[in-house]
């Protein structure tokens, strides 16, 4: 009997040993916010009856950060020409090519640094759309300076269709701030999701991240309405859904759960800190978002930094090792893979709202279509 009470109480040890650890890391990594709706979550999703993923949709969401000096274009032409290299044999199932979103930031604001990206959206190898650290005192002064940021950056072709005098884009905030969350000083407008979207932003692709502003759910496609007295609007969300299509703001949110082998948290992350695994695409690919009612469609978001990330991102086990492995996957799988950009994701996910179904390479032009610039003629 001493022996068994002796066994007991070294297992409840190593279990409550185990926890405060568990317990310890999703503090520092900010995970305590959602880890208990993971886990239920998890339980729940053994017992579902599960469709068959016919469909990947991968997408690569950048925080382009080169700076606003002279250097920035230097070092932004010289990542341009290594990217163009490293992505240039990477193709989906339907031959288009692997597709890029620069989150250019407005803060930055360097012309020759942006004629550059539009230039790389004109030749189809990605899109631009709007990255911005900021911090504002008043609701007015952030509206007018979104003014300005968007007929800047129509000046060079983006954000805006042809022919089209409104803009349409989507948006990542610096310092994960969206909304007044996080730490207030790098945001202060407690409407900004009213703001954004009253000027033709339809989407946030900021989360999921390491950071106190990631929201209390993961994994999911939602739409959200701003309360214009708080903060945080986007903890009150809804699942986008087959059938319930309306004119909501959305966020998407990356692949988020744990590493059980290498025990860390994992957010979908490909920074200078964070390179890519075999292993971690399969976390991405078991926790990555769809829309409720076509859980045959799954959307894999990955963010970066995608400068002081340039090692882990464009080198052979990169970008390159990521497609290689989605390809053998998709084959072991029956499903199909396709690359796209942020724009594209969202025309997708209002498509499938609406209760179009088929092949989701059809609606990549849905509703928000292709910036102006990539109908310009392609310079010889």
């Amino acid at each position: 009997m001493a022996k068994k009470n002796k066994l007991f109480l070294f297992v409840l040890f190593g279990v409550v040993l185990l926890g405060g650890y568990f317990s310890i890391k999703a503090k520092r990594y900010h995970a305590d916010s959602w880890i208990y709706n993971y886990a239920y979550e998890s339980v729940v999703s053994i017992f579902d009856d599960k469709k068959q993923v016919r469909h990947i949709i991968f997408y690569l969401v950048d925080h382009f950060e080169p700076g606003s000096d002279a250097a920035a274009v230097k070092n932004t032409s010289l990542w341009l020409a290594r990217y163009t290299k490293a992505v240039e044999n990477i193709y989906d199932d339907y031959g288009s090519r692997f597709q890029y979103t620069w989150f250019y930031p407005y803060d930055h604001k360097n012309e020759d640094v942006l004629r550059q990206l539009a230039t790389m959206s004109k030749n189809g190898f990605g899109e631009v759309e709007l990255h911005w650290h900021h911090g504002h005192t008043t609701s007015e002064s952030f509206a007018n300076d979104l003014d300005q940021a968007l007929e800047w950056f129509s000046s060079f072709g983006l954000l805006r269709a042809q022919g089209d005098s409104d803009s349409k884009f989507s948006f990542i905030h610096g310092n994960w701030a969206l909304d007044n969350s996080g730490l207030q000083k790098h945001c202060g407008v407690n409407d900004e999701i009213s703001i954004l979207k009253s000027r033709g932003g339809y989407a946030d692709f900021t989360f999921s991240t390491h950071s106190v502003s990631q929201p209390a759910y993961i994994n999911r496609i939602v739409r959200v309405k701003d309360d214009p007295l708080k903060p945080r609007s986007y903890e009150n969300a809804i699942d986008t859904e087959v059938g319930l299509k309306n004119d909501d703001f959305l966020l998407f949110l990356g692949p988020s759960g744990f590493n059980f082998r290498r025990l860390q948290f994992e957010v979908g992350a490909l920074e200078s800190d964070t390179s890519y695994t075999t292993e971690r695409l399969r976390i991405w690919i078991s926790n990555a978002p769809s829309v409720k009612g076509a859980e045959e469609v799954k959307f894999i978001k990955v963010h970066t930094h995608g400068i002081t990330a340039e090692e882990n991102l464009l080198n052979e086990n990169g970008i390159a090792k990521i497609a290689e492995d989605l390809s053998l996957f998709a084959k072991e799988s029956g499903y199909k893979v396709h690359y796209m950009t942020s724009r594209q994701v969202y025309n997708v996910v209002r498509a499938i709202e609406s209760g179009m179904d088929g092949d989701p390479d059809l609606y990549k032009d849905y509703e928000v279509k292709r910036p102006a610039v990539q109908s310009m003629k392609t310079s010889d």
